[in-house]
């Protein structure tokens, strides 16, 4: 068992390497209008503290104001230095440990200082505003430690360092106070001979300036510009975390989290059946559904992690974690989250008859009911797109199925009052920074603030200026606001019908639910019992019977067992209702609410001085009754819940994990009772830029295990270490365990999904992205490895390499006329920085029309490292490797685990394109794979410079054409249906390269076309032959079997594509039509209906489905379908015939003879009728009876 001290030394040690996160003072001053450097020689005169004159004749401020609020203030950073010194003093250390190559994650160099004060306008030190740098302190420490001058302590590092900071802060204190008495305002001596003071005894830098001030405040103006704070956001954090772990007051998530590895016979694995069976069991769903389509589950996965994760931490506090491989929805299993503790919470609000009575009068404030509680939900992580993503994508119309959009209505007059201010303040951004003539990035936008939204579930806070843009619209917007929603007079009839609506819908939930857990019970004991029989025909296909179970994974992956839509609906029903019971509780309680909700915005624009801790807590418990989920970045931690106590907070649901560094989750943990971690080792793992030389040496020293660094973990695997129930994999042939994991991809086609689920998932992952997105056509053709080889100039950039990236850029912006949805990735820094500034140089052979700052801004968001895109997606993706055979050591580092090139081809929905020297990357691991699965398109080494020849050289003779040329041409002589010049370009390409499967494939597609049934044939069985796992291959060959009336044997390749690719709504299709030719009528429906359950908007499948009705005399049905068929498609006009058949027989004449019309309209010379002799007989009958 790990004890508290041990617990204890993990933040300890991690306060320690956060000590040397350096502030960046160019950063925080870059934005600031008035500032000036103070170097030693600087006159006094100079200082506009001591000559007011310079604040008009140098800053243009006008004369200083009697209004406090209008008067300057001097922000003054002192001992400036380069951030480079630290890394020459860090590299001059003694240090044992050795690591081989690291890609440059660092930023350039950029200056930090020793410390910040205040200057007041009257010249005088202001008394409490010193802050003090870390880092300084912490690298004379390690300095001596690493020589041997000292034994340092780590659990006593925290105490010595305070104990500095102190005297540093009882001098500085006594300084102001003596100056204020002898009205003694500051000069440029006081400021050096403080300096002086405040660097004696610490590490020194070679080159150390004075100082630097900012004038805030100028002209009544405040700015977020420059920080207060000048150390790393963690170590307030992690102090406090270090000593309530200590002292055994740590919240049980924050212990968990600390604590070793869990032994192997604690573990449970949670994809084995039984397990599975137990916890899908009806009696384990969570009551609350989100409000999404009800003919939609969750996959079984992500149903079993909401499932566990209600119930293991409704039982005991703790931390549980979900592993969420790319694409398979990390999202929306947070909403069903979030719906059930919606349900949870108003379960108790239910029981006040008068909901005013929930609260206790205490002074100026109202105490909420401890029963209400617990329920609050703070989404964080370290990556601001991920957290602000969750809390804008829960409240936008998108989320909620159009079924319900009527009914869900929670606060949504204050949801759009916010939408609103935050849409005003973003498009005012984005206008002072661009233009609007050209289209944003890929994922430049993810606000959606284009979109409605529907209630008021969540709130985007964290920094300043998203609480203060939040607060506009919630509180002060004279309309829309929640103060006007509290004014209005409540009526208690309302709170009455909302307390009985949802008692209703919770009976009948409960109602459904005990009768599947009564079916479960029984269904396998007695599988003929009347209960059984039942169960069976009342769940038809979500009857989780031992049949169900023992379906192939690909299909059991895909849902969960006992849900059908009846139960979604009654669900989702009840998460409506609990919403309105919300809505209804904050309006009949509005006097509470509206004095506790004034002061929660106060208290979150930053007064807090006269609150205590409990009345803090007090405020944000009432605030999280109105929004019950707010997201904040782990940075912004401190400063927005900074005092709120340990486990005072119910839910901490963290995203994105496997990218954040281990410490910064630590301050979160502490405040809240339960965490949901959800993320992925296998993708990019955090960036942390402090030597990894120093860093072991460290925990060498201080005895920290590898699995604690930054170097080495990250928030996800320690929490994944400390779950109890996940499952284990196979990582560079070692085991990892991981969290429960989530296998059902949805967002890439082939090759990608393919390639990821090969290298890091073990081939477990179910790929079921739709058809039509493979359809989607794009300028740069399919997905391929185009080989380009050449020599590094300077570290890993191949010149080469980016001109064919410019190449291709200038095509598809041509091609598509607009800045294209488009990442170009590279596993190294500098080749990504080297792109940039090529784009932006070459910007006229690519970019026409668009500004110099469209283009910036859209290369900037574009181009950069795996590392910068991950949590993003865009529609293709250029992957640009770089390197030569002089780069071993860079390539073995970007291979040595799946991660980086598991993120880079995963951000490509649709086609994926790597650049780089084949025959030298696909000898890596994991590259062997990408080589493997992507067709090769050669590119020619670039021409010789002819001046470089000898007179006796002749140049060398290429072919005309090279692969590329015949590829390219093949294809648009294809798109053109000029299928004989295609097949003549292909068969040529196969000369040159005949290994890859997708040209047989090509070629066949077009003798098929040219009805060349027998040489199609040919040319999909050798396609198949060379890559036996492509679907489509078997679906095609299936086809031209169908039209050469093999229809068994097309059957037969139907069924292998289905095997290959279960989530294909083609081709049950084509399948259903074969067996309908057959005929196989019971089998062709079913092939129906899973197509249209795959793809409801086909009418080819209604229509079908509706034949095979007609045929039986199922007129009633047979209209159904094909009056959907028709909805779908009103051109088609052989649905029309039909259904004019089915309406006479029905004796629906009106409707039948309307149809006949409608057919002739869509064909007037008849040819949509094979009998149009008999329909005109049944139209004259039909005629005569309606007379």
């Amino acid at each position: 068992m790990t004890s508290n001290i041990d617990r204890a030394a993990i933040p300890q040690f991690w306060y320690v390497l956060e000590q040397l996160t350096l502030f960046n003072l160019d950063g925080a001053v870059e934005n600031e209008s008035y500032k000036e450097e103070i170097p030693a020689s600087l006159l006094d005169s100079s200082l506009p503290w001591l000559n007011p004159g310079i604040l008009t004749q140098k800053f243009k401020i006008g004369s200083v104001s009697d209004d406090k609020s209008q008067q300057q203030e001097y922000q003054i950073y002192l001992g400036i230095f380069s951030s480079s010194s630290v890394t020459d003093f860090i590299k001059s250390l003694p240090k044992q440990a050795k690591v081989g190559f690291q890609d440059d994650v660092s930023q350039k160099p950029n200056r930090s200082c020793y410390a910040s004060i205040k200057i007041d306008s009257n010249g005088l030190l202001v008394g409490e505003s010193l802050q003090c740098a870390a880092a300084p302190w912490a690298l004379n420490e390690i300095g001596k430690i690493l020589a041997g001058r000292k034994q340092g302590n780590i659990s006593t590092w925290t105490e010595d360092f305070d104990r500095h900071i102190n005297k540093l802060q009882e001098l500085f204190s006594n300084r102001a106070a003596a100056f204020a008495e002898s009205e003694h305002k500051v000069t440029v001596a006081d400021l050096q001979q403080l300096l002086n003071e405040f660097v004696k005894d610490l590490w020194c830098p070679s080159e150390l300036s004075l100082g630097y001030y900012v004038i805030k405040n100028a002209g009544g103006k405040s700015d977020d510009g420059a920080s207060d704070i000048i150390n790393s956001y963690f170590l307030d954090e992690l102090a406090r975390s270090a000593t309530a772990v200590k002292s055994g007051l740590g919240s049980s998530a924050l212990e968990q989290y600390l604590t070793q590895t869990i032994a192997a016979t604690e573990r449970t694995n949670v994809e084995k059946i039984p397990f599975l069976q137990h916890w899908l069991s009806p009696q384990h769903l969570t009551l609350g559904r989100w409000a999404s389509n009800p003919a939609q589950n969750l996959s079984l996965m992500q149903q079993l992690a909401v499932n566990l994760a209600i119930a293991k931490l409704g039982q005991q506090d703790g931390l549980f974690s979900v592993n969420g491989p790319p694409g398979t929805g990390k999202t929306t299993l947070l909403r069903d989250l979030v719906a059930d503790l919606v349900v949870q919470r108003a379960e108790k609000m239910v029981a006040f008859a008068d909901p005013v009575n929930a609260f206790t009068k205490k002074g100026d404030f109202y105490r909420l009911h401890s029963s209400l509680t617990g329920f609050e939900i703070v989404v964080a992580s370290s990556n601001n797109a991920a957290v602000e993503n969750v809390t804008v994508e829960l409240p936008a119309m998108g989320a909620i199925h159009d079924s319900y959009r009527n009914r869900a209505t929670y606060l949504r007059m204050v949801a759009e009052s916010v939408k609103a201010g935050v849409d005003k303040k973003k498009s005012k951004n984005v206008n002072d920074s661009k233009s609007q003539s050209a289209p944003l990035a890929p994922d430049a936008d993810r606000s959606q603030s284009s979109a409605a939204t529907w209630g008021l579930i969540a709130a985007t806070l964290g920094k300043k200026s998203n609480c203060s843009d939040f607060c506009e619209g919630f509180w002060w917007d004279s309309d829309g606001s929640i103060r006007a929603v509290l004014k209005s007079k409540p009526d208690p009839q309302q709170w009455i019908d909302a307390r009985q609506e949802f008692s209703r819908c919770k009976k009948a939930v409960q109602t459904l639910i005990d009768r599947r857990e009564t079916w479960y019970q029984q269904i396998d004991r007695a599988p003929t019992s009347p209960e059984s029989i039942v169960a069976k025909a009342s769940l038809g296909e979500s009857c989780g019977d031992r049949d169900w179970w023992s379906r192939p994974n690909n299909e059991l992956q895909l849902s969960a067992p006992w849900i059908d839509r009846e139960l979604n609906c009654a669900r989702t029903d009840l998460f409506l209702a609990a919403l309105n019971v919300h809505e209804q509780f904050i309006r009949q309680a509005a006097t509470p609410f509206k004095k506790n909700l004034g002061r929660w915005v106060d208290l979150v624009k930053g007064d807090q001085k006269k609150l205590d801790d409990e009345q803090i807590l007090q405020l944000w418990q009432t605030f999280f009754q109105v929004v019950p989920v707010i997201s904040t970045t782990f940075a912004s931690m401190r400063r927005l819940l900074g005092r709120l106590p340990t486990a005072s907070l119910g839910w901490l649901l963290i995203d994105e994990a496997g990218q954040a560094i281990p410490q910064a989750a630590v301050g979160a943990l502490r405040r809240t009772k339960r965490a949901v971690i959800v993320g992925d080792p296998l993708q990019i793992e955090p960036v942390f830029t402090q030597d990894v030389e120093l860093v072991k040496d460290l925990q060498t020293h201080f005895g920290i295990d590898d699995c604690w660094s930054p170097t080495e973990a990250s928030i996800q695997t320690l929490c994944d270490r400390s779950n109890s129930l996940g499952t284990e994999i196979e990582v560079n042939n070692e085991p990892l365990w991981i969290g429960c994991p989530l296998w059902v991809h949805r967002r890439c086609i082939e090759p990608m999904a393919t390639i990821s689920n090969k290298i890091a998932y073990e081939n477990k992952m179910v790929v079921a992205t739709y058809q039509s997105h493979i359809e989607r056509q794009f300028p740069l053709g399919r997905s391929q490895w185009i080989n380009v080889e050449g020599k590094c100039q300077g570290k890993h950039w191949v010149e080469a390499q980016g001109d064919k990236v410019v190449e291709m850029l200038s095509k598809l912006v041509k091609a598509e006329a607009v800045l294209p949805s488009l990442y170009m990735i590279s596993p190294f820094k500098i080749v990504s920085s080297k792109l940039k500034k090529l784009l932006k140089d070459r910007q006229s052979l690519w970019a026409i029309g668009l500004t110099n700052l469209d283009i910036d801004r859209w290369v900037d968001d574009s181009v950069g490292t795996v590392h910068t895109f991950q949590g993003k997606e865009a529609d293709a993706v250029i992957f640009i490797l770089g390197g030569d055979k002089d780069s071993l050591g860079a390539l073995d580092w970007a291979s040595s685990k799946p991660n980086i090139l598991n993120v880079a081809i995963t951000r490509a929905k649709y086609r994926l394109y790597v650049i780089g020297d084949r025959q030298l990357w696909s000898r890596l691991k994991y590259f062997d794979e990408a080589s493997t699965r992507l067709p090769i398109l050669i590119e020619p080494p670039p021409e010789r410079d002819s001046s470089s020849l000898s007179s006796k050289t002749k140049p060398i003779k290429t072919s005309v054409k090279s692969l590329n040329d015949y590829i390219d041409d093949g294809v648009a002589k294809y798109k053109l249906k000029n299928y004989q010049g295609a097949i003549d370009d292909f068969t040529q390409a196969m000369e040159l390269n005949p290994d890859v499967a997708d040209y047989y494939n090509v070629r066949g597609a077009c003798k098929y076309h040219l009805r060349d049934l027998k040489g199609a044939i040919d040319d999909y069985t050798q396609a198949i032959e060379l890559n036996p796992d492509i679907a489509n291959y078997y679906n095609n060959r299936g086809e031209a079997k169908y039209i050469f009336a093999d229809i068994k044997g097309a059957i037969d390749d139907y069924t292998q594509a289905i095997e290959l690719d279960a989530d294909i709504a083609n081709y049950y299709r084509n399948r259903g039509i074969a067996k309908y030719i057959l005929p196989d009528h019971p089998g062709a429906v079913s092939d129906f209906d899973r197509a249209i359950e795959l793809d409801t908007q086909h009418p080819t499948s209604y229509f079908w489905r509706g034949l095979i009705q007609h045929n039986r005399f199922n007129f009633i049905d047979a209209n159904l379908d094909y009056t959907t068929a028709i909805e779908l498609d009103p051109q088609f006009s052989d649905v029309y015939i039909n259904r004019c058949i089915s309406r006479y027989y029905s004796e629906d004449y009106q409707g039948a003879i309307s149809d006949f019309i409608q057919a002739i309209i869509l064909k007037p010379d008849g040819s949509a009728i094979t009998n149009i002799q008999e329909i005109e007989r049944m139209i004259d009958e039909a005629k005569n009876r309606l007379l």
